[in-house]
């Protein structure tokens, strides 16, 4: 396959996270994420290994392109572009395609929820992530942790 195909070629991405562009303006173009197949797009490898597919996309660039059949997903692999999509300008994007597979299928969860309604979730348990009640968990853990250590015998053998 030569490098002058589809598969390898740079689409244009529907928006730029860096600043608006004016209207009109051209878009930056996103790269393809390698292992895209006709018809199919990249759902062979996120099916044979989406572990390793997903964390090769950063090689690739901050944000990529990538296809489940013929329709188009953005990743960010960078936490400063997702926080400003998920963030900063979370009011001019909509969850999409993804959200609403999601959302019928979780309900109304905070990571499903849209807009007014995940607000209100995540103000609820915003306290459950304050620092103090952190270090409370981290308390439990390393105790509950430290109790299954010492419960093993040398030489044990331990299902991980």
């Amino acid at each position: 396959m030569s490098n002058d195909s589809p598969i390898h070629s740079e689409a244009t991405c529907p928006f730029n996270v860096a600043e608006r562009p004016a209207v009109g303006a051209q878009t930056a173009a996103v790269p393809i994420a390698p292992g895209q197949l006709p018809m199919v797009g990249h759902v062979w490898p996120l099916m044979r290994n989406p572990f390793d597919f997903f964390a090769d996309l950063r090689a690739t660039g901050d944000m990529v392109k990538i296809y489940i059949g013929k329709r188009p997903i953005y990743f960010f692999t960078t936490a400063r572009l997702a926080h400003q999509v998920l963030v900063k300008d979370a009011r001019s994007f909509g969850k999409g395609m993804v959200w609403e597979a999601v959302h019928l299928l979780s309900g109304n969860g905070l990571l499903a929820s849209d807009r007014a309604l995940h607000r209100r979730q995540r103000r609820l348990i915003q306290p459950l992530f304050h620092k103090r009640m952190i270090a409370t968990y981290a308390e439990i853990m390393t105790a509950e942790s430290q109790a299954l250590a010492e419960s093993w015998g040398p030489g044990q053998k331990v299902i991980v």
